[in-house]
């Protein structure tokens, strides 16, 4: 029989709240006890702001609080120390959580610096939202807002005229409201009237700056402007950051607009001349798009002490203008190209990249300083269609500039018919330095020319005296015999056993070329071929002093450019034997 207790209930539950009180206490005295729990707070926070800044995101469901808020529930030292570190509290993201939260965040950073984004994930609350942000505009280091137009009316009209801590300002409007023929209004003008004496960062999209309001401060590093509704002169923008003195980062995607320029009766372009020069000593990298006469004009203003790394794509083609006409077109990207004093120049781009569309200026060779090297990007369309886009690109730039210290050319998937396209010649006699040509993702390599390619430069020693190697990289090297005839689908055959001893008629037709000079190509290497065989290998290295065939498991990356295996002087050497 169980033993009766009289005691009353409320005995009972004290008991229980007494032990429990107790057990908390046990737990509290156990934490502080763990290596972690006597962690000094000023160590204990930057862990804390660690931990935010790796797990931070705005992608999180709705009026919810931030993931990392979890190790402020960890045991009371520890919200101890997050409640007492207003940094920890500082970001926030308006379009994610609930008005209540964001009170407390505003209240528990204090007066720490402020990083602020607004999107329209929170469009039930976010009225409200800008309205608790609105008075701590002047304690903002970062404003990131993507709003629809009628949320900027919550601004009250009366503001903080100083932004004294801002230092990177984004400005778009809603995208989902960007539909065809949207015209965004004026930038907003709270926007427009603070001084920011600190800010370094500024990227718009898709608002006009109207240049005769807005006076860009003199410590911008990176200025954006992307598909602004009116577009500018170049004129007018040259005169906007005449005095970005400290500018390193320079981002203008379809910003100015068309404007007429004086044609010479041969079709050449004459460009109006230049009389300001902008000098940005500290200029790191060029991204433009848009027109290409216009976008070049304004490369033309400017003088970099030092290279930098430029990215120019022309969004519309030119029109009317003959191939003939491109080298005058391009003269003034000329200066922009990375180049060093020489084959042996430890600076400056030693690589030379053409694809399709693109060509590329680049440096594979290790630097012998920490310092970044800077890499030329250009697509041009001029109308021609074809794979001699580039080709006629490449040609119209190396009409201005001997390509000095480029000793690799690697073409991706290029026609290269030199029998159909002059424009090769001019590339050659500019690219005196030329060790190593490298051909990558040729599916047809007889459609295009590659056999009278190779047979060119190897004849012709005076075309490229310094050529030394050739690469080849997921060339299809499929046999005369089995190659598609008009009219009909070819299947692909692989070489069989009893076949293996026939050797490709490709590969064996670039064996005659080398056994007629001997001592011309020293290196040949086949990475990821197709249809070469043990016989083939073996044929080269009759002709080739070294030959190299590796066949490796890649994968074709995600974006729209071929993975190019690196090969530069060093591995050169390393084939040849040189300790240099």
């Amino acid at each position: 029989m169980l033993q009766e207790d009289n005691r009353p209930i409320a005995a009972v539950e004290n008991e229980i709240s007494y032990h429990a009180q107790k057990l908390l206490s046990l737990r509290v005295q156990s934490n502080r006890l763990l290596p972690v729990g006597r962690l000094p707070p000023e160590i204990l926070s930057k862990i804390f702001l660690h931990c935010r800044d790796v797990s931070d995101t705005a992608y999180f469901p709705s009026n919810s609080a931030y993931r990392w808020t979890f190790i402020t529930h960890v045991c009371h030292y520890w919200r101890e120390v997050g409640l007492s570190t207003p940094h920890l509290w500082s970001v926030i993201h308006l379009g994610c959580i609930s008005r209540s939260f964001a009170e407390a965040l505003v209240l528990r950073s204090k007066a720490a610096p402020l990083y602020l984004d607004a999107d329209p994930g929170n469009r039930p609350y976010m009225d409200g939202l800008l309205q608790i942000t609105t008075p701590l505009l002047h304690r903002a280091r970062t404003i990131r807002f993507e709003l629809k137009d009628k949320l900027y009316e919550a601004f009250p009209s009366e503001f903080s005229a100083e932004a004294s801590e801002l230092q990177e300002l984004s400005l778009r409007p809603d995208c989902s409201q960007t539909t065809r023929g949207y015209v965004p209004p004026p930038l907003p003008i709270f926007l427009t009237r603070c001084n920011a004496p600190q800010l370094k960062v500024l990227e718009v999209s898709l608002y006009t700056i109207p240049w005769n309001l807005v006076r860009l401060p003199s410590t911008l590093a990176r200025l954006t402007i992307i598909n602004p509704s009116r577009q500018s002169t170049v004129s007018e923008v040259v005169a906007a950051v005449l005095g970005l003195t400290a500018l390193q980062y320079l981002f203008f995607e379809d910003i100015f607009a068309s404007a007429p320029f004086a044609a010479e009766v041969d079709g050449s372009v004459q460009y109006p001349k230049v009389t300001t020069r902008l000098t940005l000593a500290h200029m790191t990298e060029i991204w433009m798009a848009g027109s290409a006469i216009e976008c070049i004009h304004f490369l033309d203003h400017l003088v970099l002490p030092h290279p930098a790394t430029v990215d120019f794509e022309a969004l519309h083609p030119i029109t009317n203008v003959p191939a003939s006409a491109v080298p005058s077109i391009l003269a003034p990207l000329a200066s922009f190209l990375p180049l060093g004093l020489g084959s042996n120049s430890d600076c400056g781009a030693d690589t030379l990249q053409l694809d399709p569309l693109y060509i590329i200026l680049k440096r594979e060779a290790p630097l012998s300083s920490d310092r970044a090297d800077p890499d030329f990007k250009a697509f041009l369309d001029v109308g021609i269609g074809g794979d001699e886009e580039a080709v006629v690109l490449l040609s119209g730039l190396c009409s201005q500039r001997r390509l000095v210290g480029i000793t690799k050319l690697v073409i991706i998937g290029q026609d290269i018919r030199l029998d159909l396209n002059v424009s090769w010649m001019v590339i050659f006699e500019s690219l005196p330095d030329l060790k190593t040509i490298s051909f990558v993702a040729f599916q047809e390599p007889h459609e295009i020319g590659l056999p009278g390619f190779i047979k060119t430069v190897v004849d012709h020693d005076e075309l490229l005296p310094n050529l030394r190697a050739l690469l080849f990289e997921s060339v299809h090297f499929l046999p005369h015999e089995r190659l598609s005839h008009p009219g009909t689908t070819r299947e692909p055959v692989h070489a069989t056993p009893e076949k293996e001893e026939n050797s490709n008629s490709l590969i064996s037709d670039m064996c005659c070329t080398f056994g007629a000079h001997p001592g011309r190509i020293e290196v040949v290497v086949l990475i990821n071929c197709s249809y070469v065989k043990k016989v083939d290998i073996a044929n080269l290295e009759k002709v080739v002093p070294h030959v190299k065939w590796e066949q490796r498991s890649t994968s074709r990356s995600q974006d729209t450019h071929w993975h190019v295996s690196p090969y530069n002087e060093s591995d050169l050497n390393a084939d040849l034997g040189n300790p240099k």
